[in-house]
């Protein structure tokens, strides 16, 4: 780097103009003839030393720093901790490091700061204090852990401090008979539901007053031979699609999803439809529901609607039954459905 020299002239001009001076009042000085007072030429020549001087500093530049003083050489284990050589595994004011200093009653082991409490008889020291974490309430299993108000430190645990009589148990401070306890069934906390009781420590369903062909499924009443989600028994649950049918899950019919009944289903559409027959008009006659299914008798093939004369009939466009039209689509696949099902009376 260019060193800056512009102002390294000021002390060296300096002290020529006060040489310069002195000169000029020498020479005016007739009776001393050039030689001038001694002392004012003596105080010249210092200054003009002293700005030669300098000028050798500013030429020179700015001087280096001395050196710091070199660390001290400590033997293996210890560190140079402001001058003084410290084994900081074991020096209770430099423990771990220089400055680190112990509380009282600790001592610096292995660089870490312990209480240098030595405890016996299975006590632990709790910041200072041979403790037995076993039955201490202030210190039940571990320093620091406080049993509640009521409890106390038993095999360190905070138990309650409450005694029970009778085969009860004390639950949060209340001694409880959880035989019989609908919050506390069983055990501490266990809460039966609202339609359950505790009875003999176990939770159970209260009973339920359920009608003819129902039954009790967990407080409601259920018929257990049509019910999908309880099909022959509470909580039997029939698969998606299936039905429940005498207490058993089927599978979708390919005869229709619902069970066909003559006397309600398909007696009144032949009723209303096909009044002719009531004569007895074409071989086929219908009367009453036990009179009209005796004389069908002839007419269909149980489980086969397709074969069944008295379909073919009802489908037929050329010689349609009833002949004043076709009997609607719905109607005709209740009674395709009924026969498919096995034409039963029912």
């Amino acid at each position: 780097m260019k060193k800056n020299t512009s102002n390294r002239w000021v002390p060296l001009l300096s002290a020529l103009s006060i040489v310069f001076s002195a000169f000029l009042f020498n020479c005016g000085d007739n009776n001393n003839k050039g030689e001038g007072n001694n002392t004012e030429q003596i105080a010249t020549e210092k200054a003009a030393e002293k700005a030669t001087e300098e000028k050798k500093e500013a030429d020179a530049g700015p001087t280096e720093k001395e050196p710091a003083d070199e660390p001290k050489a400590c033997a293996t284990g210890e560190v140079d901790c402001n001058g003084t050589c410290t084994n900081t595994s074991a020096d209770d004011k430099n423990c771990g490091s220089c400055g680190t200093a112990c509380a009282t009653g600790e001592t610096c082991k292995a660089g870490k700061c312990e209480s240098s409490s030595t405890c016996s008889n299975g006590e632990t020291d709790c910041s200072g204090t041979c403790t037995d974490t076993q039955t201490d309430d202030k210190n039940c299993g571990s320093c620091g852990t406080a049993c509640a108000t009521g409890e106390t430190c038993k095999a360190g645990k905070c138990e309650s401090s409450n005694t029970c009589s009778n085969g009860e148990t004390d639950c949060s401070g209340t001694c409880t008979d959880t035989q019989t306890d609908d919050k506390n069934c069983g055990s501490c906390g266990n809460v039966c539901t609202a339609n359950q009781t505790c009875k003999a420590g176990k939770c159970e369903d209260n009973a339920v007053t359920c009608g003819t062909g129902e039954t009790d499924c967990s407080g409601t009443c259920v018929k257990t031979d049509s019910d999908v989600n309880n099909c022959g028994s509470c909580g039997n649950a029939c698969a998606s699609g299936e039905s429940c049918n005498a207490g058993k899950c089927e599978a979708p019919s390919k005869c229709g999803p619902t069970t066909i009944s003559f006397s309600t289903d398909v007696y009144p559409i032949l009723n209303a439809s096909c009044s002719c027959h009531q004569s007895g008009t074409g071989g086929l006659k219908f009367g009453n529901v036990s009179e009209t299914f005796t004389n069908l008798a002839g007419h269909i093939t149980a489980g086969d609607p397709d074969t069944s004369n008295l379909i073919k009939r009802m489908e037929s466009s050329a010689s349609p039954m009833p002949p004043s039209g076709k009997i609607g689509q719905t109607d005709i696949d209740k009674i395709r459905n009924w026969i498919c099902q096995g034409a039963k009376n029912n």
